[in-house]
């Protein structure tokens, strides 16, 4: 329902500016109908054919008009602001979930990158995995890049205030936390072999978190 009035503030500030027009000048007939010789109110009066009274009668509804203006001017002006405010900082959030979104998905490129070099590997490029330079090279960018994402979702969280969010961080955190400790206690005399199919596990655990997250962040990006 907010975000209908906002969409149409614009046709329901005229609509409610011209009624409220209508109105004052209604009741100030009403209260002047009731002076000079005819004591008769009505709320639309006959013109009267006394100059002095024509010209006083015009006088005080143009000042009625003008100061009813005014005050509709002030009210759609802090209507307009809010309306403005509210959208600005949707945009904001907006952009920053893209940002995000970005990273994520870059990730996920990454990750079927390296499942692909996996699937590649010839048998002499399963030995010690210490030594597999391709492989360690594209496993450093995924953490480096994992930490970005983790640093700018958890901005985003701070403007959004979502709650979702930040279950959503502490679970892609924690799984990373237990990805990036096995990789430090590989030793040297494991070989491709050994760790391919436990490091792919956890790289498909950050996936599915990565997942979800996105799917978190559409909303506000739609929005």
């Amino acid at each position: 329902m907010k975000e209908h009035i906002y969409k149409n503030l614009g046709k329901y500030g005229f609509l409610g500016a011209g009624l409220f027009i209508i109105l004052a000048i209604l009741l100030f007939n009403h209260y002047w109908s009731a002076l000079g010789v005819n004591p008769k109110t009505t709320m639309l009066p006959e013109i009267t054919k006394e100059y002095e009274e024509f010209k006083d009668y015009t006088t005080l509804l143009f000042y009625l008009i003008s100061a009813v203006g005014s005050i509709l001017s002030s009210l759609l002006i802090i209507l307009f602001y809010g309306a403005w405010k509210e959208q600005h900082n949707k945009t904001v959030i907006s952009d920053e979930a893209k940002k995000v979104w970005n990273l994520l998905v870059e990730l996920s490129i990454e990750t079927l990158d390296l499942d692909h070099d996996y699937y590649n590997l010839q048998v002499s490029d399963y030995l010690y995995f210490n030594e597999n330079k391709k492989i360690l090279d594209k496993i450093e960018n995924i953490k480096k890049n994992t930490e970005n994402a983790m640093v700018r979702f958890d901005y985003f969280n701070e403007l959004s205030g979502s709650k979702d969010a930040s279950i959503l961080y502490m679970e892609f955190y924690g799984i990373y936390k237990d990805y990036k400790t096995y990789l430090e206690k590989i030793g040297d005399k494991e070989t491709v072999s050994d760790i391919e199919v436990t490091e792919t596990d956890f790289r498909e655990r950050l996936c599915e978190a990565n997942q979800n997250i996105r799917l978190h962040l559409r909303q506000f990006i739609l929005a």
